[in-house]
C-alpha cells in the first residue's frame, strides 16, 4: 500500500512522478511456479500467442493462453476488444453496458475485481490499462477510464453514492467520472462521482479524490489536493 504521508516529497513520488515501476517482492519460490514477465507495464505487450511465446516462452505462453480463456469466461456478454486478460477473477454486475479495449488487464489473483452498472449505466476501460486486486468500479451513469492507465489496488470508483441524506434510502443521482489517458491511481484512493482527472495525473494512495485534478499533476491526501506538477 502506497501511503499518501509517505508519498509526498519522498523518492517513492520522484519515482511515481517520472513513471518508475514499484519493486515486486516475490517469496524465493514464486518465480519459478509464475514467473512476472518484462511486457507487466509495457506499453506495446505481446499482442498474439505467437508473440507471448516468442518473447517468454512456453510456460508463459500456457499462462497467457489462460488468462485469454478466463476473459472470455468471466466477461461474457461484455464487449471486449483483442487480447483482453484476466488473472483471477472478476466478478460482473451489468444491467447497462461495459466496453473493454484492446489489452486491458486485470490482475485479480489476491483479491476479486467488481464492475458494475446499473440500467444505462456505462464503464468503458480504455486500451492497455492494467486494473489490480481488489477494484471496484461501480455506475449508475458513466464512468470512462483512458488508455494506459495504472489502476492500483483496492481502488474505488463510482459515479453516485447510492443512498440519499435524507433517509438513507436507495438514490442513484449519478455524475460522469472522466479518468484521462496514462492516470496513475495508487492504491486504496477512491475517485468520487462527478470527478474528472486529466491525462497523465498521479492519485498517490489512499486519497480521496472529490474534485478535478488537472492534467500532469499528482495530488495527495483525504480530500486530495495538487502537492506537484509533473
Amino acid at each position: 500500500m502506497i501511503d499518501s504521508r509517505s508519498l509526498a516529497g519522498s523518492d517513492l513520488a520522484g519515482r511515481m512522478a517520472n513513471g518508475g515501476v514499484l519493486p515486486v517482492d516475490l517469496p524465493p519460490d514464486s518465480a519459478d511456479r509464475m514467473p512476472i514477465p518484462a511486457d507487466l507495464h509495457d506499453p506495446s505487450p505481446p499482442r498474439s500467442l505467437r508473440a507471448a511465446l516468442r518473447s517468454h516462452g512456453p510456460r508463459w505462453f500456457l499462462v497467457i493462453g489462460l488468462q485469454l480463456i478466463r476473459a472470455r469466461v468471466q466477461l461474457r456478454g461484455i464487449r471486449r476488444g483483442k487480447w483482453v486478460r484476466v488473472r483471477g477473477r472478476v466478478r460482473v454486475h451489468n444491467e447497462g453496458r461495459i466496453v473493454l479495449h484492446d489489452g486491458v488487464r486485470f490482475r485479480a489473483e489476491t483479491a476479486d475485481c467488481e464492475l458494475a452498472t446499473w440500467a444505462g449505466g456505462l464503464i468503458e476501460i480504455g486500451a492497455g490499462t492494467t486494473i489490480n486486486y481488489g477494484t471496484s468500479i461501480a455506475a449508475a451513469g458513466t464512468i470512462r477510464i483512458g488508455r494506459d492507465c495504472l489502476v492500483g489496488t483496492y481502488v474505488n470508483i463510482m459515479d453516485s453514492t447510492f443512498h440519499n441524506l435524507g433517509d438513507r434510502g436507495w438514490a442513484l443521482d449519478p455524475e460522469p467520472v472522466t479518468i484521462g489517458d496514462r492516470v496513475w491511481l495508487g492504491n486504496r484512493c477512491m475517485i468520487m462521482k462527478g470527478v474528472t482527472i486529466g491525462d497523465g495525473a498521479v492519485v498517490a494512495g489512499c486519497s480521496l479524490v472529490t474534485r478535478d485534478v488537472p492534467p500532469n499533476t499528482m495530488v495527495v491526501g483525504v480530500p486530495a489536493r495538487v502537492v506537484k506538477q509533473l
